[in-house]
């Protein structure tokens, strides 16, 4: 028989490597990935979908014929989004299974992300990384909504992996992904194009000479090619500038996106000095080894995070375009710089202080964002005009990017398009989509002709507050009506305001 000893020193062992097996970087992955998607998919389908998202739908639900006059002379934005989500529907229009769509890139981007991490600067900073994405609320947020941006950050991760490997081992093979992930990243969003920008910027940390040159050209020549109908369609048509935001970027606007990339002003804080941990480290290795592949792989991260963030300031001076959504693509190397903050903290203890103090805050975050009220109630909007309108009733819209919105809720609690009829704006086609740029007020004649007509009148009101046109119309039509119908009746839904306009009192 064994000795006690041998048995208990057995036992040990045994512990041992179950904590090894816990503890080993699938089950940590994959423990990650388990939380990560938990935390995208609670109350998916709680929050009424809000204009931006009912646009995406009404976009994706065109017959091809018309998806693709669209996406050719009016919007090219999100086209990659856009065709893969008119597949998506195949399985059925709900806000869930609409929603459910963008957690699938969200969810393979910790991975993508954790590989990345690791392969730059270890294990520790790749698995540090994804607990920060996975708990990233303001990554979360756009897990939840139907909309590119998710699918936008997992592209230029795995494009910026492609780019490091191509690097360290230039081949074909990853000179080629690179090319062809780079190109879908700019089909899904424009912004993506600011990643292989920063890629170029990142060279000026390494010798000339260490740069694979002859596939880095080839590479940005064939995304050049592969992206040149966008660019055709940029020379044609201003799609940079947000005609609504009119507010010029300051100091102030730079810390907002900071401020909401890691999710309040206390993540805001704790992330500050992490990276300031990891600038301190990055200093002393350009002292010591400048231009080397070590020097480079921190360029990297700062080009990453910077480059977009100044393009997009200064762009924004003669088109604005500078909002925090848009510069998402700069969420990865800000998670990145964070964790090789974290990881140069020596003491265990203190760095899984760290981390508990990372993870209280990013739980305080998240459990705020599910607190948050709906956006835009659309849906409770929706359903109290159609409980009261008549099929003889008129109902106005003071810009045409609120009716693909109605007209969802409206279809999906009519199980039908019937109800009181759309009289403004008008649209052929019917999906309230094709002049979603346009804010100006109806002909006199169709107004004078609608007030004629309609003894009762639903104005539907949503962002009618911001510039370009949009408060001088919603105003114009609600003076208007208000000097032809005696009789008004206002309600207020988060987001929305329902207006009746009535003749009978």
């Amino acid at each position: 028989m064994p000795s006690l000893e041998a048995s208990a020193a057995a036992g040990r062992l045994g512990g041992l490597s179950v904590f090894a097996s816990l503890t080993s970087t699938p089950v940590l992955l994959g423990a990650i990935l388990g939380v990560s998607t938990l935390l995208r998919v609670l109350f998916l389908g709680t929050d009424s979908l809000w204009i931006d998202e009912a646009l995406s739908v009404a976009t994706a639900r065109l017959d091809w014929a018309s998806f693709l006059e669209l996406v050719s002379t009016r919007n090219t934005n999100m086209v990659l989004y856009m065709i893969l989500l008119r597949f998506w529907l195949l399985l059925g229009d709900s806000e869930f299974i609409i929603r459910s769509f963008s957690i699938i890139p969200a969810v393979a981007t910790v991975p993508v992300l954790y590989r990345l991490g690791a392969v730059l600067f270890g294990r520790q900073v790749g698995l540090i990384a994804a607990v920060l994405l996975a708990a990233n609320v303001f990554h979360i947020g756009h897990s939840q909504e139907a909309r590119s941006y998710t699918l936008l950050v997992f592209l230029v991760t795995l494009s910026s992996l492609f780019f490091v490997r191509a690097m360290r081992e230039p081949s074909r093979r990853n000179w080629l992904g690179y090319a062809a992930v780079s190109a879908l990243a700019v089909y899904s969003h424009l912004f993506g194009a600011l990643v292989p920008a920063a890629h170029w910027v990142s060279l000026m940390f390494l010798r000339p000479r260490s740069v694979p040159w002859k596939g880095l050209v080839a590479s940005t020549l064939a995304i050049g090619v592969l992206v040149m109908p966008i660019g055709v369609f940029l020379l044609n048509r201003n799609v940079w500038g947000l005609g609504w935001y009119d507010r010029s970027p300051g100091p102030a606007s730079v810390v907002r996106v900071f401020y909401v990339l890691t999710g309040g002003l206390l993540p805001l804080l704790v992330y500050l000095l992490a990276c300031l941990l990891a600038i301190a480290a990055t200093v002393r290795i350009w002292r010591s080894s400048w231009a080397s592949p070590q020097a480079w792989r921190h360029g990297l991260i700062y080009s990453w995070l910077l480059v977009p963030i100044v393009l997009a300031f200064g762009v924004s001076f003669v088109s604005p375009s500078f909002l925090s959504r848009y510069l998402i693509v700069s969420l990865p190397p800000l998670v990145l710089l964070a964790a090789c903050g974290l990881a140069a903290i020596r003491r265990a203890r203190l760095l899984a202080a760290a981390l508990v103090v990372f993870t209280i805050l990013a739980g305080y975050s998240v459990a705020s964002h599910y607190a948050r009220p709906s956006i835009e109630n659309w849906r409770d909007a929706t359903h109290y005009l159609l409980a009261r309108a008549g099929s003889g009733d008129a109902v106005m819209f003071h810009s045409t990017r609120m009716r693909p919105a109605f007209e969802y809720y409206r279809d999906r609690l009519r199980g039908s398009p019937w109800g009181p009829t759309v009289v403004f704006p008008l649209d052929p086609r019917g999906t309230g989509i094709w002049e979603s740029g346009t804010e100006r007020m109806p002909a006199s004649t169709l107004v004078e002709e609608i007030a004629a007509r309609h003894n009762r009148v639903w104005l539907v009101l949503s962002h009618d507050q911001v510039t370009a046109g949009r408060s001088a119309v919603s105003l114009s039509l609600q003076e208007f009506l208000a000097s032809r119908y005696p009789a008004v009746n206002e309600k207020q839904f988060a987001g929305v305001k329902i207006v009746l306009f009535s003749r009978d009192r």
